[in-house]
C-alpha cells in the first residue's frame, strides 16, 4: 500500500481499511494510484499488482465497462456517484459491491483524482448498476467528533456508544497497522471482557450497521 498522492485523508483511509471498507484512487484516466489492504482483500490483487493499472481491467465486468465509463466521465467533470454495482474479482468471481465515488480536488477546486470506498453487500446473483436514491449521494467525507461521541459523515453526525467510539479512536490512530482484539477492548471497555474478539467484532459489526443505514 503506497501514500495516495493527492491527499487522501488520514482518518478516511485508516478508518475506513479498519472497518473492512476498500479505499481506491485513481487519476483521472482510471489509472489506480492508491488501494488499501482491504482492497487487495475484497478484489484479490495486491497493491503491487493494482498501482499504475487501469481500473476498467481490474474490477469492471466487461458487460459494465460502457455504464461503468459513462460515471468515469461524470467524476471527471466533478459529479459524485454512488450505488450498487457488480465487481469482478481477480479469481474471475464476481460480487455486489455498495460503492461512493468521489471526485478529489486541489486547493483552487480543480479535480485532480478519483476516490471510491466500497464494500460488499453480496455474493450472490444481483447484477448490473444500481444507483443510489438522490438522499445518499454526494462526496463522502468522515471526521471524529470526540465531544459528541460523534462519526461526521457529509456534516451528519453518526452517534456512537462509548465502546463504539472507543475502538474507532483506537483504530483511526493505529493508521492501518494491524490493533489486537485486546488492545481494542481495553479502549473500549472499562474492564476487560471474558471474550474480547466476539465482543469487539460485535461492536464493529454495529458500527458498519451504523455507516450503511447512514
Amino acid at each position: 500500500m503506497t501514500q495516495n498522492p493527492f491527499g487522501l485523508p488520514r482518518e478516511v483511509a485508516a478508518f475506513a481499511s479498519a472497518l473492512q471498507i476498500a479505499v481506491i484512487t485513481t487519476d483521472l484516466t482510471g489509472n489506480v494510484t492508491y488501494w488499501n489492504r482491504e482492497a487487495e482483500r475484497s478484489f484479490g490483487f495486491s497493491a503491487e499488482e493494482a498501482l499504475g493499472r487501469p481500473i476498467f481491467e481490474l474490477t469492471v465486468p466487461t458487460v459494465l465497462a460502457g455504464r461503468v465509463e459513462e460515471i468515469m466521465v461524470g467524476l471527471v467533470a466533478g459529479i459524485p456517484w454512488s450505488g450498487h454495482i457488480r465487481c469482478r474479482r481477480k479469481n474471475g468471481t464476481e460480487g455486489t459491491f455498495f460503492v461512493v465515488d468521489s471526485p478529489l480536488r486541489d486547493d483552487a477546486g480543480k479535480v485532480v483524482a478519483i476516490v471510491g470506498v466500497s464494500h460488499e453487500v453480496s455474493d450472490g446473483s444481483a447484477g448490473g448498476v444500481t444507483p443510489a436514491s438522490d438522499d445518499q449521494r454526494g462526496e463522502f467525507f468522515v471526521t471524529v467528533d470526540p465531544w459528541r461521541g460523534q462519526l461526521v459523515v457529509n456534516s451528519r453526525g453518526i452517534q456512537l456508544t462509548r465502546a463504539e467510539f472507543g475502538i474507532v479512536r483506537v483504530l483511526i490512530q493505529a493508521d492501518g497497522t494491524p490493533v489486537s482484539a485486546e488492545q481494542l477492548a481495553k479502549s473500549a471497555f472499562s474492564e476487560e471482557p471474558v471474550d474480547a474478539t466476539r465482543l469487539v467484532r460485535v461492536h464493529i459489526h454495529r458500527i458498519r450497521r451504523k455507516l450503511e443505514r447512514h
